[in-house]
């Protein structure tokens, strides 16, 4: 599967698949390992965009350097 694939399946699942704002966050994909950047609300929306990305098909590694908004 290819990275650009991957990529729209991670967005589609961050936005429907979970109870999280996602406009924040940023998605880089390269040979299926993904890179999430950008800043949330809380430590539970960083958990969970991290798990959306775990079980997004195609993704291999997930890199989590989502920020905390203070």
């Amino acid at each position: 599967m290819d990275d650009e694939t991957i990529k729209k399946f991670l967005v589609d699942e961050l936005y429907w698949g979970t109870k999280i704002d996602a406009s924040d966050i940023k998605a880089r994909v390269d040979n299926g390992q993904v890179m999430l950047t950008g800043t949330v609300p809380n430590w539970y929306s960083s958990y969970q965009a991290r798990r959306a990305a775990e079980r997004t098909l195609g993704v291999r590694a997930v890199e989590n350097d989502l920020v905390i908004r203070s």
